[in-house]
């Protein structure tokens, strides 16, 4: 049986402390330095994470036992950086990373189209500046559609730290339609409505191979894609390079698609860029089916 995600993240109000001392006083590059150190102690004490990340390495990408080891410390170490520049560039540092953009067309078309459209990420790459870069070409707000869980140890350091916010949050209460409700008025103003759809918390959930296993995958993000009968694009920010990053937009195969043609197609989308970027799995409990 597949896991589902517990709602806790890596990191902690702590950690952010001591990067955002180094970033600002010694820059990035040094503070990228010292996640040598941080990664190889998750590396070696943070078991049930590595754990899975044994599984995928060894069992989905079919990497030998030296290698798998080798790709957990990568995977460790690139997660530490996407945490640093989330954490930078909204501070005024972008000019320290350059960035790719592929497709941005595709955007522009749907906001030209004045009905609002539906994002679909994952937690690969650094998903999270994906709106930060986004804002800046379009015309109207973006929201970012998240699980109130309780764990927001990284949300509350960037509400303390950024003043001025670009992003809205439309967070999902147990229990409440309130998101639902959001989520139709933001769509009503051709606003764009981002959601990852990659991790669920028990509830309804669509079953699917994924890398060549059955995974479930959240049904509320594709039903909610599907009933808005609005354009669906998928996006992605993958780290290249330690300051490089590859933005990209891929439209899904039509508008007003049933939830399951949506999900096959963001599977393809997904499995793709992981194919690229094998080490930017940031998923860190069991996803597949055993």
């Amino acid at each position: 049986m597949a896991e589902q995600w517990t709602g806790e993240s890596k990191g902690n109000m702590l950690g952010f402390k001591i990067f955002e001392f180094t970033i600002k006083n010694f820059g990035i590059r040094t503070a990228y330095s010292v996640l040598f150190f941080v990664a190889l102690y998750y590396f070696l004490f943070s078991f049930q994470s590595s754990k899975q990340l044994y599984f995928y390495f060894r069992s989905i990408r079919k990497l030998s036992f030296i290698k798998s080891l080798r790709s957990i410390y990568l995977n460790y170490f690139v997660f530490g950086q996407t945490l640093i520049d989330r954490y930078a560039i909204p501070m005024g540092m972008q000019n320290q990373f350059s960035f790719n953009f592929f497709q941005n067309k595709i955007i522009k078309k749907t906001q030209e189209n004045g009905k609002g459209g539906v994002m679909i990420s994952a937690h690969i790459g650094n998903f999270e500046i994906t709106g930060h870069f986004l804002n800046k070409s379009l015309k109207n707000p973006m929201n970012m559609v998240t699980l109130d869980t309780g764990d927001d140890v990284l949300e509350a350091f960037l509400d303390d730290e950024v003043s001025a916010k670009k992003i809205k949050l439309i967070k999902i209460k147990k229990g409440s339609i309130g998101h639902m409700i959001e989520i139709s008025a933001a769509i009503r103003k051709n606003e764009m409505v981002c959601f990852t759809g990659d991790r669920h918390m028990g509830g309804k959930t669509y079953r699917a191979n994924f890398l060549g296993k059955p995974a479930q995958f959240p049904a509320g993000v594709f039903d909610i894609a599907s009933k808005l009968k609005v354009p669906v694009l998928f996006v992605f920010a993958m780290k290249d390079s330690a300051t490089h990053y590859e933005f990209s937009c891929h439209e899904a195969s039509g508008v007003g698609l049933k939830p399951e043609e949506i999900l096959k197609d963001y599977i393809n989308i997904v499995e793709k860029k992981l194919n690229d970027y094998p080490s930017q799995w940031f998923n860190y409990y069991q996803f597949w089916e055993k």
